[in-house]
């Protein structure tokens, strides 16, 4: 399982979020693999959004980024010039 930690930040965050809720999250929520996508606003900054995906394996995700959806999602971003930073967390195989 893999788990990514999205930061958006930017004076148009909330817009951005608005819009991918409207739409596209639900499509990548349908997406094969995918466990969770969702958004959570930061306390102590309102130009910041935390987007929480959690994927099954590599694979999947490697799917999404090549997908349409994701396509779509880097055009939003720069339409609401949003500055992004990534964490990424895997779960050890046993």
């Amino acid at each position: 399982m893999i788990v990514l930690n999205v930061y958006y930040s930017g004076e148009n965050v909330k817009d951005y979020v608005r819009e991918m809720e409207d739409d596209l999250a639900s499509k990548v929520r349908e997406e094969n693999g995918n466990i969770k996508y969702d958004f959570y606003q930061s306390v102590n900054n309102s130009n910041e959004v935390l987007l929480v995906e959690i994927w099954s394996n590599q694979r999947t995700m490697d799917q999404h980024q090549i997908s349409d959806n994701m396509i779509k999602i880097k055009a939003l971003k720069q339409k609401y010039q949003l500055n992004t930073r990534i964490e990424k967390f895997e779960e050890e195989k046993q």
